[in-house]
């Protein structure tokens, strides 16, 4: 039947795959080896053969194709180059070939491409994140393992999340506080010249707000601070304690950051509190399945 569509890809339409990351920390403390890695592309002569193979056909093997190429498919060629600072300069450094395995040591943005017979594939951007080695997180309560943002240390990695809480940026609390202690312990790691203390300016806080997610804004901030050397938990000192407004049938999502100025004298860690909504307010559709209220966090920015 003329009348019935086909589809079809031209032989001369070639697709280059794109390279990916085969190893490496994108969030890392000293320093991390990448190794970057390419999906190998079947000549046209051995795409033929493989697919009569696949088919139960007797193939016939092309007198200048043999048949070990078939387990060496030939790879396109890998392009790489790191910018400093996000590459926000006026002048890029030019892409140049990956020849193996290298070490980043500080933050930084790959970017990535492959090219095979003049075809390049789409260009790929990975942001690589330098974790403060001294800083120490404590969670007092437990976060959701479907939404661990990538773990105990997620708050203080660097990585942020977007306004969908899927990417697995977020970490997600359901009808318990967020308590989370920092400290800093630069002596744990067998680097004494680092101070135990800091004085800070400010700390910076990110929410992810989707009520119809159940995702809701914690309903207060407080932070606590202890003194050098102070032991024991009745050493905390409240420092400043913010109410955050509740907005009825939100339906907008959105990401509310805030900020918390700190005391202008050296402390040795501080404590955040971040109370839940718990039960869902009446007016949400939820609250008559007993449903409870998600915190969604994503980082603890320190400013000095």
């Amino acid at each position: 039947d003329t009348a019935v569509p086909v589809t079809s890809i031209a032989e001369e339409f070639h697709i280059t795959p794109a390279p990916f990351i085969a190893s490496g920390d994108v969030n890392f403390q000293d320093s991390t080896l990448v190794t970057l890695d390419v999906a190998g592309v079947v000549a046209d002569a051995q795409a033929g053969v493989v697919a009569d193979i696949q088919a139960g056909a007797d193939a016939q093997v092309d007198a200048d194709v043999q048949v070990g190429e078939y387990a060496n498919p030939i790879k396109p060629e890998i392009f790489m180059r790191l910018l400093p600072g996000g590459g926000k300069g006026d002048e890029l450094p030019p892409f140049v070939p990956y020849t193996g395995p290298f070490t980043i040591f500080e933050p930084v943005t790959l970017e990535i491409y492959a090219e095979q017979n003049g075809e390049a594939s789409f260009i790929i951007p990975t942001e690589f994140r330098k974790i403060d080695p001294t800083l120490r997180i404590a969670l007092g309560t437990e976060y959701a393992n479907q939404y661990n943002g990538g773990g105990d240390r997620a708050l203080i990695d660097g990585a942020r999340g977007t306004r969908d809480f899927r990417t697995g940026a977020w970490q997600g609390y359901q009808n318990v506080d967020l308590d989370a202690v920092i400290s800093f312990s630069g002596a744990n790691l067998g680097l004494d010249t680092l101070p135990s203390t800091r004085t800070l300016k400010e700390i910076r806080m990110q929410f992810l707000q989707d009520q119809r997610s159940w995702i809701f804004l914690p309903t207060e901030l407080q932070v606590m601070v202890q003194a050098e050397d102070a032991p024991g938990d009745a050493s905390w000192t409240v420092w400043q304690t913010l109410q955050v407004p509740q907005v009825e049938a939100y339906d907008t999502v959105s990401i509310e950051a805030f900020s918390i100025s700190m005391p202008d004298y050296p402390i040795s860690a501080f404590r955040v509190v971040a109370k839940t909504v718990g039960d869902l307010p009446a007016w949400h559709i939820g609250a008559s399945m007993d449903g409870k209220a998600w915190i969604f966090v994503d980082e603890i920015e320190l400013v000095e």
